[in-house]
This record gives C-alpha cells, structure tokens and sequence, in this order.
C-alpha cells in the first residue's frame, strides 16, 4: 500500500478523502416552449479535477500487546474534460428544476462521470438549490495504486447572484 507492505494478520485501519472541483461552460443549445415556461437543452463543456487522499494505518501487534503504528498516506489525481448534457425548466418566476450529467473515459485509462438533479427556490438575490448527486470516479489502472470509487448523496447550496432577475 503506497509502497509500504502489511502482513495478512495485521489491523488495518483507513481514512479518506475525495476532493471535487469542476469549472463549467454551459452552452444553451435548445428550448421547447411549454405553455409559459420553456424547458431548455444545454451542452456542458467542463474541466474537472479529483484528487482522492488515502491514510491507512497498520497497526503491528508487539509481544508486551500494544501496537505499534506504521502508516502509508498516498494521494491520487484525476483531471480530465467532460462533456454533457443538461435539462432546465423555468416553472415560475421563483422556482425551477435542472438535471445534468457529464463524463469523460477511455478504456484502460482513467474515468469520471458526474450526475446530479436539484430544484432551486430564488428569492431576490439568492437561490437555495436541494438535490442530489452521483458521482463515480477511477483512477488509471495502469499506475502503481489504483482507486475506484463511487459518491452519492443529497446535497444542498445556496448561490448569490450579481444581478437581480
């Protein structure tokens, strides 16, 4: 494990850490109207970074019963494009609801595909945003750690917007 070797009787204990950042472009390519909303088609251009931070402590049993601690930390990065697409749907003045998805992978390389489907509340300024998100993420198998994993779960925000709409 990150170059530090356990034996198969040892207690392993691990912490981690997943970190997302995403930088989006959304191209509105496409709207339906519908009655006095539309419902809006957008493509997203998107750069996005995960970096996943392991600790796995190995604790080494001694002959007096205490432990000794030997600890192997890595830290993994992904950065790659994604693309996707998006649905938005103004219902009224004050609420609407957004789905989008976007992912980017290459057999035998690494991979991320990121989902989420919120509805947001906006008063004035402010727009308070409750949904959810998936996200699973691989690392390139071909490296010398691997690591693969899956994130979902309710999420809430609050943005703040410039300019009044």
């Amino acid at each position: 494990l990150f170059g530090a070797s356990a034996r198969n009787s040892d207690v392993l204990v691990a912490q981690y850490k997943i970190e997302l950042f995403k930088l989006s472009y959304d191209y509105l390519t496409y709207f339906w109207k519908k009655k006095n909303s539309d419902i809006r088609l957008k493509t997203l251009w998107e750069v996005q970074r995960i970096s996943i931070s392991n600790t796995i402590d190995d604790l080494v049993p001694n002959t007096d019963g205490t432990l000794t601690d030997n600890t192997a930390q890595g830290t993994k990065s992904i950065l790659a494009p994604t693309f996707g697409l998006g649905l938005e749907q103004n219902v009224s003045r004050h609420f609407r609801w957004e789905t989008r998805a976007s992912g980017w992978g290459l057999p035998h390389r690494s991979a991320i595909l990121d989902m989420e489907a919120d509805v947001a509340f906006r008063s004035g300024h402010f727009e308070l945003l409750v949904g959810g998100k998936y996200l699973h993420f691989k690392t390139n198998p071909k490296g010398e750690q691997f690591e693969r994993g899956t994130v979902t779960g309710p999420f809430f925000s609050l943005r703040y917007y410039l300019k009044k709409q």
